[in-house]
């Protein structure tokens, strides 16, 4: 495969790569320059020039007062792939409740449960922004981890425990172990019935449950559904 079918692939269009490629073979060149070598039209040079220099692909070199570019480095292309990557990523997490949603504006008398898969460290940033976010004034939390509420465990930890205390958010722990004491604002421990130790964690906030399944790697499903929260909470009560 040659060069310019690679980099049409990687999502520049055709006008984009003629001034990109005629531009590496010279150090610095003017948009005069680059129109009469590539044989894009003059009129549209500046225009893909700017979006080759949003893209990463070019930058305006400091040279007298007429405008030169030069090409920034021989890596753009490679970052502005793995840049597409993660907004396809970020797409498809997104479009995995597009049909459940689309069914239910359809059909709005049938309660859909929208469900959202959160892995790694992009999964363990949408919990931390999920309950940063929220309106609440209770969360529900079961089995929580040994290191949950010590702040100094986790820059991410120390920040959720002062937003909580500044919002005034209860947290109701439900744990198997024994219940300690606990003198913290807004905190309460609850005996879960039963000795066998839980290997999930439940966060009800506000719609949303996040079961937790593991947290290194982080494994945890999000479910937006108010019913799911009515279920589970008159379960544990």
């Amino acid at each position: 495969m040659n060069i310019k079918n690679l980099l049409a692939k990687a999502g520049l269009e055709q006008h984009e790569i003629d001034l990109y490629l005629s531009l590496i073979t010279l150090e610095s060149a003017t948009a005069g320059q680059l129109a009469k070598i590539s044989g894009v039209p003059r009129t549209y040079t500046y225009k893909i020039l700017e979006s080759l220099a949003e893209k990463g692909f070019v930058q305006q070199a400091d040279e007298a007062s007429i405008r030169h570019y030069r090409v920034t480095d021989f890596e753009a292309a490679l970052r502005y792939i793995q840049k597409q990557q993660v907004e396809l990523y970020e797409i498809q997490q997104e479009a995995q409740s597009l049909s459940a949603q689309l069914q239910n504006m359809a059909k709005p008398s049938v309660s859909t449960a929208v469900t959202e898969h959160l892995e790694n460290q992009p999964g363990l940033d949408h919990l931390w922004k999920l309950l940063h976010s929220t309106i609440t004034r209770e969360i529900w939390i079961v089995n929580p981890p040994d290191w949950w509420g010590i702040a100094d465990h986790s820059k991410e930890l120390k920040k959720w425990e002062q937003y909580r205390i500044k919002q005034h958010i209860w947290e109701r722990l439900f744990e198997t172990g024994e219940v300690l004491g606990n003198d913290k604002r807004y905190t309460e421990r609850i005996r879960l019935k039963g000795s066998s130790p839980q290997k999930i964690s439940l966060f009800l906030v506000d719609q949303y449950q996040v079961q937790v399944t593991s947290w290194d790697p982080f494994r945890a499903l999000r479910i937006e559904s108010q019913e799911m929260v009515d279920l589970h909470k008159s379960m544990l009560e």
